[in-house]
């Protein structure tokens, strides 16, 4: 148990803390392309991603039951007329 939290705890450092340089310089958020001067770090997030494990919530390898992955992308305007009751699948 204490390795797996080990790891996942050094990926998501590895991956999430180079950011706050990337921010610092600059870089700005949410873009599919980045200029070269921003590379080395983006280099180092993308290293500390591979090194954290899969999907946590996943029941099933490449499903996952959360409310985000079960509503289509982008949301439609008022996609909920009340809050939703969230509950385990039934198996």
């Amino acid at each position: 148990g204490s390795t797996i939290g080990l790891e996942k705890s050094q990926g998501v450092n590895i991956t999430f803390f180079p950011m706050h340089f990337l921010g610092i310089a600059g870089m700005p958020r949410r873009i599919p392309d980045y200029p070269d001067a921003f590379a080395g770090w983006n280099a180092i997030c993308s290293y500390g991603n591979e090194r954290c494990p899969r999907n946590p919530w996943e029941t099933t390898p490449g499903i996952s039951y959360t409310l985000e992955w079960l509503t289509p992308s982008p949301p439609a305007f008022h996609t909920f007329e009340e809050i939703p009751t969230v509950s385990l699948p039934r198996r």
